[in-house]
């Protein structure tokens, strides 16, 4: 990165669940985009090296050196535009959802109403049972999921990920 660059954190979109056997996975299909902000004291060339997994029904490491040139200007939208609007859409956020976390494992979401179904993706790995059935159940202001702890005799301090809710339309609301 030229002197004075900065770049920012990965805007990481809420990723989907895929079932492989006994395993339960958290990827993206088809296409993602991966936006990071860049910010410059004077035009310069940006040089990335990225590495990745492409999954069907093996995983094959890809990687790659990217490079930038970021002229000085004014910014305006440019063609992918339209990627970075559909990006928009697929990036969790705080929507004042409130959720507690029972010790018999029931994960209560409140502040998203008309759900049918949702799932739960954890941040860490070790709190529950990732591939494990997480059955859902609608209720005044929100819904319940069933989420089977990986060790119910630990106490739970705290879980956090994401929470990927479905309408009757079929809308998808990450939070």
């Amino acid at each position: 990165a030229p002197s004075g660059a900065k770049l920012g954190a990965i805007d990481w979109p809420a990723p989907d669940r895929v079932a492989e056997g006994e395993v339960m996975t958290y990827a993206y299909k088809n296409e993602v985009l991966l936006p990071v902000v860049a910010t410059m004291a004077a035009p310069g060339q940006f040089r990335v090296h990225a590495n990745w997994l492409i999954c069907r029904e093996i995983c094959v490491p890809e990687e790659a050196d990217f490079v930038l040139d970021l002229p000085s200007g004014t910014a305006a939208p440019n063609a992918q535009a339209p990627l970075f609007a559909g990006h928009a859409t697929r990036v969790p956020r705080d929507i004042g959802v409130r959720a507690t976390f029972a010790p018999d494992g029931v994960l209560a979401v409140r502040g998203i109403g008309g759900a049918t179904s949702a799932w739960f993706v954890p941040d860490a790995p070790g709190a529950i049972v990732d591939a494990a059935p997480q059955p859902f159940r609608a209720s005044e202001d929100g819904f319940e999921l069933r989420l089977k702890r990986a060790d119910p005799t630990k106490p739970v301090a705290t879980l956090t990920g994401v929470i990927a809710a479905f309408g009757a339309d079929g809308k998808r609301t990450d939070a």
